[in-house]
C-alpha cells in the first residue's frame, strides 16, 4: 500500500541495517517508487534492480568523463518492503537534497530559473564559471532531458538530476542531442479539417515539458499533447478508447489528430496530437497517498449519510461500472454528486487496470476527478484487462473517505 511506511534493508561492512521511510514522507517519482529526504540526502528508491545497472553507468560515465554536476551520487543496493507488498531486491540512488529553482527539459525553463534565482552575469564569479561549466559537462556527455536546478553560492550551482546520457555501445563514444527539450523555436503542427490544410504555431515560450511528447500547449480551454512521430499513436488511442467505452473513465472530451510536425529547425515528420480539456485543480501523481492529498486539499466532502446519497446507493455498482448514468431526478446535492463521481472514476481506474494512476481534483466541473496519461492494462492475447495494484489503492481511499 502507498499509504504504508517502505523498509530498506542493506549492509554495510556485513552488517544489517533497515531504514524505515515514512509514507507521508514520500516525493512522487515517475521513475522509481518514490523520493524521501533523509538527512540533507535524497533518497531515491527502485522497487526492482532492472535499471540499476543502466543507471549507476550512466552516473559514473557523466561523473568520469565530464564532471557532470549531479550531487555526489552514490547506489545502495538492499532487499525494499513496500507497505504489505512483497519484499523485493531493489536498490537507492542517493545524492545531497536539492534545493534552489527547478527547471524542466527546456531552455526557456533554465533561463527563467537562473533569472529566478538572479545568477550573476559578471562571468568572473564562480557561480557563472561553474554554472557554465556544468552546461558544458551536459553536452559532453549528449544528457538527455537536462533538468534540475539552480541555487547560487554552493559548490554546485547547477545541478542535473534523473540522469541518462547518450553513450553508445557500439561506438563506445557519447552522442550529442539535438533535443526538442533545449529548442526555443516555435513548432508548427499541420493538419486537415474537411481537406482543408490547418497550420496551428505552438509557441516555445508556452510549451510545457512532457516525458512522452515533444511537448504539451494550452490552445484557449484545451490541452495539446504533441507527438513527433506515429509510433505511439494506435496503441495510445486504443487505451483512450477502450478506457472510454468500456469503464468511462474520465479523461476530459479528448480527441486524436495525425498531421505534420515542425519543431524548430528540425526535419518536418508524421506525427499527432492528443487533444484534451484542459486540467486545473490539484495534482495527483501515481500514489495513494498523493491522491488523498489531493482529495483532502479539495476538501472533497466526508458526508455519506444524506438521503441524497442513500437514493443513489442503490445504484452505485452500476454508477460505478458505468452501465447508467445516475437520473436527474434523484436530485443529488452537490457535493454527494462529487463525491459519486469521484468514486465511479476510481471504479473505472480499477476496472481498465489504470498504470501509474494520475490526474487532477476539482470539484464543482462535470468530472471532479480526471486522468491524465492513459495506460490500461489491456492484454491483447485474453482480450481482458489486467489488476493495476494502484487503481485498486484509489478505489480503497474513496471507499473509506
Amino acid at each position: 500500500m502507498a499509504d504504508d511506511d517502505l523498509v530498506f534493508t542493506y549492509k554495510v561492512k556485513d552488517k544489517e541495517i533497515k531504514k524505515t521511510l515514512k509514507a507521508s514522507e514520500r516525493k512522487s517519482s515517475r521513475e522509481a517508487i518514490g523520493i524521501w529526504k533523509v538527512d540533507s540526502k535524497a533518497w531515491k528508491v527502485y522497487g526492482t534492480t532492472n535499471k540499476y545497472q543502466a543507471l549507476s553507468d550512466d552516473y559514473r560515465r557523466a561523473a568520469v568523463a565530464a564532471g557532470l554536476p549531479m550531487g555526489d551520487p552514490s547506489f545502495q543496493q538492499g532487499k525494499v518492503k513496500d507497505g504489505k507488498k512483497a519484499e523485493t531486491q531493489g536498490f537507492v540512488l542517493i545524492t545531497q537534497w536539492m534545493e534552489g529553482t527547478n527547471f524542466q527539459k527546456t531552455s526557456s525553463s533554465f533561463k527563467a530559473a537562473l533569472t529566478k534565482e538572479k545568477l550573476s552575469k559578471d562571468k568572473t564569479t564562480n557561480d557563472y564559471k561553474r554554472t557554465k561549466s556544468g552546461c558544458d559537462a551536459a553536452n559532453t556527455v549528449g544528457l538527455k532531458d537536462c533538468q534540475g536546478f539552480i541555487k547560487p553560492g554552493i559548490n554546485e550551482p547547477l545541478r542535473f538530476i534523473d540522469i541518462h546520457t547518450s553513450w553508445n555501445p557500439q561506438t563506445s563514444k557519447f552522442g550529442h542531442i539535438h533535443d526538442y527539450a533545449m529548442a526555443d523555436d516555435d513548432l508548427v503542427f499541420t493538419y486537415k479539417v474537411n481537406d482543408k490544410e490547418v497550420k496551428k504555431t505552438l509557441k516555445a515560450s508556452e510549451r510545457k515539458s512532457s516525458r512522452e511528447a515533444i511537448g504539451i500547449w494550452k490552445v484557449d480551454s484545451k490541452a495539446w499533447k504533441v507527438y513527433g512521430t506515429t509510433n505511439k499513436y494506435e496503441a495510445l488511442s486504443d487505451d483512450y478508447r477502450r478506457a472510454d467505452v468500456v469503464a468511462g473513465l474520465p479523461m476530459g472530451h479528448h480527441e486524436f489528430k495525425q498531421g505534420k510536425v515542425k519543431d524548430g529547425q528540425k526535419t518536418q515528420t508524421e506525427g499527432f496530437v492528443l487533444i484534451t480539456d484542459w486540467m486545473e485543480g490539484t495534482n495527483f501523481q501515481k500514489t495513494s497517498s498523493s491522491f488523498k492529498a489531493a482529495l483532502t486539499k479539495e476538501k472533497l466532502s466526508k458526508d455519506k449519510t444524506t438521503d441524497d446519497y442513500k437514493r443513489c446507493a442503490g445504484f452505485l455498482h452500476l454508477i460505478s461500472s458505468h452501465l447508467i448514468i445516475c437520473p436527474p431526478y434523484l436530485n443529488l446535492s452537490y457535493v454527494d454528486a462529487f463525491y459519486h463521481r469521484t468514486g465511479s472514476g476510481c471504479d473505472a481506474a480499477n476496472t481498465v487496470g489504470l498504470k501509474d494512476c494520475q490526474g487532477f481534483i476539482k470539484p464543482g466541473i462535470n468530472e471532479p476527478l480526471r486522468f491524465i496519461d492513459i495506460h490500461t492494462s489491456w492484454n491483447s492475447q485474453t482480450k481482458k484487462f489486467g489488476h493495476s495494484g494502484l487503481a485498486a489503492e484509489l478505489v480503497e481511499v474513496i471507499t473509506a473517505w
